[in-house]
């Protein structure tokens, strides 16, 4: 059965980046007019029903396509500035309920997706696979980490959006997106796909699939809750790394079949 989910091109992934962009070229694509971002928005959700309806068989498809299209909305609110009632609220709101001892688990959390850790780990684990699993694998999932954080910091660069002035932790950079929310989904939906390729108990599978999942959604919420980005922030973050974190599959088995 998962197999058959891999079955999807990964040229795929070009040929639906071309549809967004509507022949306005990349920097068009990602900041254009109001107009053009409903008219983006519109042309993201048509997109979707049209490949809900044609692949059924490209579930990884499917699912870029959905990402991208949330990540084409939120992005297009937060330059709107409809999010601002909507990520002021919340801020407040966790500021009401903040405690000492929850801050620090949720510094905790929040620690190992810092830039210094993230590369350390990033090493280690790429030492690990490749000399104890498959080289493909060590350079696959070093590339995905790598790259994934040089888009997130573009869009940040291009979005602009500051960070809540009351945050608890030192934040560096920009706010939107997220790059540990961004990070984090990346690195455990690689460690998702790892565990379903190698580890053959499926209890120790499931296991592993829920803790990624549950984890990636504390590590978001740990940046809400310390105050260093808002709730748009975050929900950018896991829906660029979702999307992100399909075209490397996609990407990684169209390499893999040559």
């Amino acid at each position: 059965m998962f197999r058959l989910l891999l079955e999807t091109k990964a040229t795929d992934v070009v040929c639906l980046t071309s549809v967004f962009g509507m022949g306005t070229g990349v920097s068009t694509l990602l900041w254009p007019s109001s107009k053009i971002w409903v008219i983006m928005g519109i042309k993201s959700f048509l997109l979707l029903i049209w490949l809900l309806l044609a692949m059924k068989k490209r579930i990884f498809l499917v699912i870029a396509a959905i990402a991208l299209a949330l990540l084409i909305l939120i992005t297009a609110g937060v330059e709107l500035g409809l999010w601002k009632i909507i990520d002021l609220t919340v801020n407040s709101w966790i500021t009401a309920v903040q405690s000492n001892f929850f801050i620090l688990i949720a510094k905790a959390i929040s620690f190992p997706f810092n830039t210094v850790s993230m590369i350390l780990i990033v090493i280690v684990l790429t030492v690990v696979l490749w000399v104890k699993f498959s080289k493909k694998w060590a350079i696959f999932f070093a590339g995905a980490l790598a790259s994934q954080a040089i888009i997130f910091e573009v869009i940040k660069e291009l979005v602009h959006k500051a960070r809540p002035i009351n945050r608890l932790i030192v934040g560096e950079g920009l706010s939107f997106p997220s790059g540990h929310s961004t990070t984090a989904v990346v690195f455990f939906g690689l460690l998702i796909l790892f565990t379903i390729s190698y580890v053959k108990k499926e209890s120790t599978r499931l296991y592993i699939i829920i803790a990624s999942i549950a984890f990636t959604i504390l590590v978001g919420f740990s940046r809400i809750y310390l105050n260093v980005h808002w709730l748009s922030d975050v929900l950018g973050g896991f829906t660029l790394g979702l999307f992100l974190l399909m075209a490397y599959i996609l990407i990684f088995k169209k390499v893999e079949k040559n």
